[in-house]
């Protein structure tokens, strides 16, 4: 799987993110 790497790093930013506004 190529790009699963970063497709993964995004998710784990977002959720972060989204963990900080609530």
């Amino acid at each position: 799987m190529r790009g699963a790497r970063g497709a993964w790093d995004f998710l784990c930013v977002l959720l972060l993110l989204l963990r900080v506004q609530t």
